[in-house]
């Protein structure tokens, strides 16, 4: 993935194109590059997002926003590892967007409540993912839902 850099308040200096995640054997020459188009302090947001090139759908967001380059590169080094997200709810609309974002995932758990809703959600889903996914599971707490069953831990140590 690339990121097309600028400088908001001199959009005169021009702009740089930039690898993320920054290779760490590039960061200096990236930090250099930056530091001549006037952006790159690692305290600021300076550096306006004109274009991400490549990478999730929802980088596009990104585009024409001021961002500080070691958070953006913190946030590509961590992109494989967004995996996971809270129906709230029984509905799939929050699953099926991020499997649409992620095509990296290939296995699901479910994990909603141990109820009537929960358990025909679960099964649903379940049905939905075969398209998508090479495996779900489904995930069923002891009591009606999972804070329960943290509450309830013989294990729990309240501090």
């Amino acid at each position: 993935m690339m990121a097309v850099l600028g400088n908001a308040k001199h959009p005169e200096y021009g702009s740089a194109t930039v690898p993320l995640p920054i290779p760490n054997d590039k960061y200096g020459h990236v930090m250099e590059l930056l530091d001549t188009l006037g952006i790159g302090d690692v305290m600021e947001r300076d550096c306006k997002v004109e274009e991400i090139q490549g990478g999730l759908p929802i980088l596009k967001r990104l585009e024409k926003v001021a961002v500080n380059i070691d958070e953006l590169d913190y946030l590509a080094k961590r992109l494989d590892s967004f995996d996971y997200v809270s129906l709230c709810g029984t509905g799939g609309q929050a699953m099926h967007w991020l499997l649409d974002q992620c095509p990296n995932i290939h296995s699901v758990h479910l994990a909603l409540d141990n109820d009537k809703a929960g358990r025909g959600a679960a099964q649903r889903l379940s049905g939905e993912l075969k398209q998508t996914v090479s495996s779900t599971d489904i995930l069923s707490p002891q009591r009606k839902d999972w804070n329960e069953d943290l509450i309830n831990d013989p294990r729990r140590v309240d501090y």
